[in-house]
């Protein structure tokens, strides 16, 4: 299953890619817009795809690991909860920047 985790962020990284580069390519070409937006939509959709699946196989992922390993987060120190209980009471009040 990770393997076919690595391949589908491997794919998404490479579609990437080649959007980034293609896609301005394409549009500074002389036909412009109009002949290449078919392409242009053809790999906007293929990468959307491609979040949605790397997406999707992360949460089964992380399901399967956390069931095998049993892996649970350690509790926060009390410290740090107040701390952000206070932060997040302050910015309720707008006084995060006041003196």
């Amino acid at each position: 299953m990770t393997i076919a985790f690595q391949s589908a962020v491997f794919a998404l990284i490479a579609i990437s890619f080649l959007l980034v580069i293609g896609v301005p390519v394409a549009l500074a070409s002389p036909d412009g817009w109009s002949s290449s937006k078919n392409v242009v939509f053809s790999g906007v959709s293929l990468w959307i795809g491609s979040v949605l699946f790397v997406g999707i196989l992360n949460s089964f992922i992380s399901q399967i690991c956390s069931r095998c390993f049993r892996l649970k987060l350690p509790p926060l120190p009390e410290g740090f909860i107040a701390l952000l209980k206070g932060l997040f009471l302050q910015v309720q009040g707008g006084g995060v920047f006041r003196n």
